[in-house]
């Protein structure tokens, strides 16, 4: 059957939606001085800004999808893409932090039920061969393409209107999701009626992770009384994690199935996407760098991204030849190794150090491993997956990255809340970067061992080898 050359409109949207949730996470980092300022934040205040839709994406999203499993997944679309466009309207018009805050949290749990009915319906309308691997193929690039252009319209906007308006840009394109979604996307019957959704699961786990994050920025901050806030935080998130171990062993269908979260395949790929997103954290360091220390504005620090989708989208294209043709641990250990070559020249770079001398070697670099690393580490995530669970598996690892990010997030401002007042913004700037080069490491030694075990089981029979899989089925991996 031949592919069609031109995506229909349903795809076309579906692929939007995720355009806009992955824009969303980084449209707002451009506007992060600027909302420290008119809002009167310190960073460490400020962080939560992004933690808070990081942490409500990757924390609700399995719950999301099972409600669109048991409800529909237009209808499901349809009513979170308007909640998004709600809350983003919300935050756009907040005068407070605590406001501001509360509605990236509504928009993450907005885009956790977003995310997990797009992909069903795309899955559902596009059978299995040439037409879903060319869904799927427009529904990467269309991801890929979200981080960079959310860098470079953020900064647009934030020089231009105000940092109000990287929320408010988000109305119109949600009302326009809301009308589109309607009149081409078929309506789809549920797959499932259960009423067991694991909501206690999904509201234990997000909190354990926001417990955490705020004992690790406490534990940042000097004087006594910000340590004992941190230890009281870190207790209360260990009561919290017993809770949701408690409510997982307790439900007949777990938020985390343990069939799925112990195979050493999706183990293994969770560990390393955590770290390696957590080697992330750089993005943020690298908005204040660029603003703070280069004196750019919203505007040319956006643009300063622009070389990253340039070289991130090809790599990630091209990862699944180099799969094919050099094995999957070397591609996974590869790509972390370079993501930590590529933050070198940012740990020593001189407190005058240029953009084109320091900064632009870093981030090319580091397009080209992020972007091998990214599709390397899902794809060793769904191998040996029944069919059955490679949605589960993909949003374990959807969630660990989110995770990954918003623990990158904490440590690096707790670093840079510990040792600016002393030591001054650059030095503070080395040790944060130097951070995250050890986490890229360690992504790449948390795959250099259980990897090989992994990738040499083979793939069932009975079990499709479309997309990655065929890749992956193809070759054993190395010795």
């Amino acid at each position: 059957m031949a592919v069609r050359r031109r995506a229909p409109p349903g795809l076309l949207l579906i692929a939007g939606a995720q355009f806009v949730l992955m824009l969303d996470a980084s449209i707002v980092t451009m506007a992060i001085p600027a909302i420290a300022t008119g809002l009167d934040l310190r960073t460490a205040d400020v962080s939560w800004v992004v933690n808070a839709y990081t942490l409500a994406f990757g924390g609700f999203l399995l719950l999301g999808g099972r409600i669109s499993d048991a409800f529909g997944c237009r209808r499901v679309f349809v009513c979170a893409v308007l909640s998004f466009g709600l809350a983003s309207l919300a935050g756009g018009l907040a005068t407070s932090p605590a406001a501001l805050i509360s509605a990236r949290a509504v928009q993450g749990i907005g885009a956790a039920m977003v995310a997990p009915a797009a992909l069903s319906m795309l899955v559902r309308l596009h059978p299995e061969g040439p037409r879903r691997n060319y869904a799927l193929s427009i529904w990467g690039v269309a991801a890929a393409a979200g981080g960079p252009a959310g860098a470079i319209v953020g900064g647009f906007l934030t020089g231009s209107l105000g940092w109000c308006w990287v929320l408010f840009v988000n109305v119109p394109l949600c009302a326009a999701g809301v009308v589109g979604a309607l009149r081409t996307l078929p309506p789809l019957p549920p797959i499932s009626g259960s009423s067991s959704f694991g909501v206690s699961s999904a509201v234990t786990a997000t909190a354990t992770m926001v417990l955490l994050i705020a004992a690790i920025e406490r534990a940042g901050r000097p004087g006594g009384p910000a340590a004992w806030a941190a230890l009281v935080l870190a207790l209360l998130c260990a009561i919290s994690f017993g809770a949701f171990r408690r409510a997982e062993s307790g439900s007949v269908r777990p938020l985390l199935p343990p069939r799925v979260v112990h195979r050493p395949s999706v183990a293994t790929a969770c560990r390393a996407m955590v770290l390696g997103s957590m080697a992330a954290s750089m993005a943020f360091l690298l908005t204040l760098h660029l603003q703070r220390v280069l004196r750019l504005g919203p505007f040319e620090a956006g643009l300063a991204f622009l070389p990253y989708g340039a070289v991130a989208i090809p790599s990630a294209r091209m990862a699944p030849w180099a799969i094919r043709c050099l094995g999957l641990r070397r591609i996974v250990i590869g790509s972390a190794i370079t993501m930590a070559v590529a933050l070198l020249p940012l740990v020593a770079t001189p407190p005058r150090g240029g953009y084109l001398t320091h900064v632009l070697p870093a981030l090319t670099l580091w397009a080209i491993g992020n972007g091998a690393f990214s599709v390397a580490v899902n794809a060793l995530g769904l191998t040996a997956v029944l069919d059955g669970d490679a949605g589960i598996a993909g949003s374990v690892l959807t969630t660990a990255q989110q995770l990954g990010g918003a623990l990158g997030l904490a440590v690096t401002v707790a670093v840079d809340a510990s040792l600016t007042p002393g030591s001054g913004r650059v030095h503070a700037e080395h040790v944060a970067f130097a951070i995250d080069v050890a986490f890229a490491l360690a992504a790449a030694l948390c795959a250099a061992g259980p990897v090989r075990r992994v990738g040499r089981r083979r793939v069932s029979p009975a079990q499709p080898t479309g997309g990655w899989r065929r890749l992956i089925a193809r070759r054993t991996l190395p010795r």
